[in-house]
């Protein structure tokens, strides 16, 4: 994923006004990508080690290129809809992993059946807190005026 990602940033840097800051993640994102890929080939112990490394390379890119990100802030219009997918899988994935639990065990004790079911129940409820949480306006994200946002940004310019 982290090669794709910064393979579209390596495409995106045609556009002149983001440039720098999509050099910025590409180079970051890239680096990140080599980490976790070497990370698949290592041995266990120094296996840890490179996921940390990888990890403080994802945060820190970011970090690094907020002079730039400011001229270019996400779009707001797309956060509902991610955020909205990425629930949707953790969900899915709480599911799966309290059914393998359930699956796994030989009789339905008490224990067992009253745990699964509680955890169900807190995910519905964590997904039902979060679903009526109050959302912010589409215009929350603060916009320089004059400035666009990357994603507005067209390829074919």
């Amino acid at each position: 994923m982290r090669v794709v990602l910064a393979l579209q940033y390596l495409r995106a840097r045609r556009i002149p006004e983001p440039r720098e800051l999509t050099i910025r993640y590409a180079i970051g994102f890239g680096f990140a990508a080599a980490i976790w890929i070497a990370s698949a080939l290592a041995p266990v112990p120094q296996r840890y080690w490179l996921w940390t490394t990888a990890l403080i390379v994802d945060f820190t890119v970011p970090w690094l290129a907020a002079k730039h990100s400011v001229n270019f802030p996400p779009d707001a219009a797309h956060f509902p809809e991610r955020f909205g997918l990425f629930t949707i899988i953790l969900l899915g994935e709480f599911v799966a992993s309290v059914m393998r639990g359930i699956e796994s065990q030989k009789t339905w004790s008490v224990a067992a059946a009253s745990t699964a079911f509680t955890s169900m129940a807190f995910a519905f409820a964590l997904w039902c807190g979060i679903s009526r949480a109050p959302r912010a306006p589409p215009n929350a994200t603060s916009r320089r005026k004059g400035k666009q946002s990357c994603s507005t940004f067209t390829l074919s310019r």
